[in-house]
């Protein structure tokens, strides 16, 4: 016969206490190991609560709420939902439900909807991704555990989780946030929780999560906070323990869905089960994400002043997890205009403004021009930690072409304002592994080739160096006058399966393989010749085109540019210690279409030619 019956189960309080370690004034630094605004007593770590009630200015009180629910397991798998059934907005409450038996002991597993089960000796219950948004500590969602000898008696409840807690203080109205464990660890899935018969000594629980992922969100839909200037609003995340570890990402999201902010941190930020892991007030702006579809060490911004300001991570290329330390500023390096008749080379406050780092993340706005700008963090030696290239292309966006090979490559070369229709859409050039451009030695501008000599951007240097020397000398371009390899490590750069932090590639796209540029053919533009003079360039089968570059190397010993007579353009591929393969555009001496692009393993690594990237 079923039996109802009522137990009394008790809330742990967690009082919020001040902390003069959390985040600097520009929102920096989180808090190091160890360094905790809550811990809940053990003894006292009766029922975790998700809702939080006021007691005080600085501390509150856990309490059950009204439709609150836990499940009760016995040894045998059965199971069973428990209601509330008094004491709501209290710290301790009772609970109805019914059971086969009172003779078995029993897990109780708070909240019910985590579909709580054991078997095999293991807790089994499911960590949502979607968090219901609550300004309370965990929205619904953060599990305890407890075990009950006898269900006549109190019960008192251990939490399995902790919490990550930020600030944020501005004007926005929030419709979600996005949590990611930038060291990759599971923050939902199916969770599987072992340990002793009676719960006893939490450090021994052995914990793991499945079918999961590293993105954890927090929903306020039809409850949509308003943040105010003068009073930082405080938000939750529920998270395994020991999450975070290899650092954190914060997107934030306004009630209409749009991405307007985001903050991160490389720092190790474990949240240790049943700690409330908090960082300082963050003041939430309107930007655009650069970096929504993954980081890079190029990002497409649209010159329009009303897209902007914009923002981004400040990580090494598209390692999101690799978050740059020791950040002092961020600044431009150099920018190269062309608009219309003016063309400004080097100087910089032309094409974008405002330049800034806050919170892990590099902040500009830009200036209705089109062009190329670099962007650097710097430390507080004034040294240079990474750099990204900014590309501002023409009002028409940059868009994707599948040639006649069927690989999807960008439309232009990387750095071109127009796309390979047009007779001006050169780019910018690289050597073979580096991630930073250098300007073009030449521009088409009114039709006409012009050769030009940045040397107000860009620096000669004469001597093998390291991959780190060049990340710190972005500016400077290696001219060698014997062997062809720059760099004197052996460590790779553009060759790798995946695409490599040093690659100049925007999101989603990369330096194209031998392959990928093999196979194409072309169309005879001017009688038997492949080559259009007037224009210099070619055109692919699919009516793409592809320009004449010109390049930078160095003959008799000096450093020297090429005009637009040929193009050249770079494959990942590592065929060798100093030459690598690239394809070369030829002349318009060419009437056949195998010399028109040609395989070549005799190009210098510190050679300056195009790149046009191929879809990952």
């Amino acid at each position: 016969m079923k039996k109802t019956l009522f137990f009394a189960a008790f809330a742990a309080a967690m009082a919020f206490v001040a902390c003069n370690k959390e985040l600097n004034g520009n929102g920096e630094n989180l808090q190091g190991n160890g360094d905790v605004i809550t811990t809940l007593q053990a003894s006292l770590e009766g029922c975790t609560k998700t809702a939080l009630e006021a007691d005080g200015d600085d501390s509150y009180n856990t309490v059950w709420k009204t439709g609150d629910a836990i499940t009760l397991i016995s040894n045998g798998g059965s199971s069973a939902e428990f209601t509330l059934a008094s004491g709501a907005n209290s710290t301790s409450a009772s609970f109805s439900g019914y059971l086969n038996s009172t003779s078995d002991p029993f897990f109780a597993v708070y909240p019910s909807s985590l579909g709580a089960t054991k078997s095999s000796g293991k807790v089994n219950f499911t960590l949502p991704q979607i968090q219901t948004g609550s300004l309370d500590a965990s929205g619904g969602v953060m599990p305890a555990i407890a075990y009950i000898p006898n269900p006549t008696q109190n019960v008192s409840f251990m939490n399995v989780c902790g919490i990550f807690r930020i600030k944020l203080t501005g004007s926005a109205t929030i419709g979600k946030l996005e949590l990611y464990d930038l060291g990759g660890a599971m923050l939902w899935g199916n969770a599987k929780l072992s340990a002793n018969s009676t719960l006893e000594a939490p450090a021994t629980w052995v914990w793991s999560l499945e079918e999961g992922d590293n993105k954890l969100i927090v929903d306020f839909s039809g409850n949509e906070p308003t943040l105010t200037a003068e009073q930082p609003t405080m938000f939750y995340f529920v998270v395994p323990k020991d999450a975070l570890a290899g650092g954190a990402r914060v997107v934030i999201y306004d009630a209409a869905g749009n991405a307007i902010d985001e903050f991160c941190s490389g720092k190790n930020l474990t949240v240790a089960r049943s700690e409330v892991r908090p960082m300082s007030s963050i003041t939430v702006g309107n930007f655009k994400l650069l970096d929504l579809d993954g980081s890079a060490n190029c990002y497409i911004a649209n010159r329009s002043s009303a897209s902007g300001p914009y923002k981004f991570c400040a990580v090494t290329g598209n390692d999101q997890s690799a978050v740059l330390s020791n950040v002092n500023s961020g600044v431009e390096l150099w920018e190269s205009l062309a608009q219309g008749s003016e063309f400004n080379s080097g100087n910089t406050g032309w094409l974008i403004d405002d330049v800034s780092y806050s919170a892990g993340c590099i902040s500009f706005a830009t200036l209705s021009r089109q062009g190329n700008a670099v962007i650097a963090a710097k430390n507080s030696s004034d040294e240079i930690l990474w750099s990204w290239h900014i590309w501002l292309p023409n009002a028409t966006p940059v868009g994707t072409a599948t040639l006649g090979n069927g690989k999807t490559f960008l439309d232009r070369n990387i750095g071109a304002m127009y796309d390979c229709t047009n007779t001006t859409a050169t780019g910018l050039l690289y050597q073979w592994g580096r991630k930073d451009p250098f300007t073009a030695p030449y521009r088409i501008k009114y039709g006409t080739l012009m050769a030009t000599s940045p040397t107000n951007i860009m620096t000669d240097h004469t001597s093998v160096e390291t991959i780190a020397w060049t990340i710190q000398n972005p500016t400077s371009f290696i001219y060698l006058s014997s062997g062809g390899k720059w760099f004197s490590d052996s460590a790779q750069t553009w060759e790798t399966t995946n695409k490599s932090i040093y690659d100049p590639c925007p999101p989603g796209y990369r330096v194209p393989s031998v392959s990928q540029l093999s196979g194409l053919s072309f169309n005879k533009l001017d009688g038997d010749n492949y080559w259009d003079s007037a224009n210099a360039r070619i055109q692919e089968s699919t009516g793409q085109y592809f320009a004449g570059t010109g390049r930078r190397y160095v003959s008799s010993g000096n450093p020297k540019v090429d005009t637009a007579k040929n193009g050249y353009y770079w494959a990942r591929d590592n065929t060798g210690n100093n030459m690598t393969t690239a394809f070369t555009i030829a002349g318009p001496t060419d009437t056949e279409a195998e010399k028109v692009l040609v395989s070549a393993n005799n190009h210098g690594k510190y050679f300056g030619y195009a790149v046009r990237c191929v879809a990952e």
